[in-house]
């Protein structure tokens, strides 16, 4: 994957076999992969955390992560990062009663 890496997911200090993060660039995770086991029909699920998103599904973990690699390159290069929303990064004002 060159520019790309991908390493276990871990949420709240906790993994599950199957579960991935992708970098590129070394940067923020900017998409997932996951195994979700439903019957016949177990497949990898992809999304991609970049504005425009993009998801799908792969039979194996290769074709998952070539087909997050294939939507990441299309985007030009400053929208291959991890796109949080309208004004993601602007600080949020504390409400004076917080404490």
């Amino acid at each position: 994957m060159s520019d790309f890496t991908y390493s276990p997911c871990i949420i709240g200090g906790q993994t599950a076999p199957g579960d991935y993060v992708i970098r590129y660039r070394g940067g923020e995770p900017l998409a997932r992969v996951c195994f979700y086991q439903s019957g016949p029909t177990d497949c990898w699920h992809w999304n991609t955390f970049t504005y425009p998103c993009a998801s799908g599904k792969a039979e194996r973990l290769p074709a998952a992560l070539d087909a997050v690699k294939r939507a990441v390159l299309d985007l030009p290069e400053p929208a291959r990062i991890k796109h949080n929303g309208p004004g993601a990064g602007r600080r949020r004002r504390v409400p004076p009663d917080y404490h």
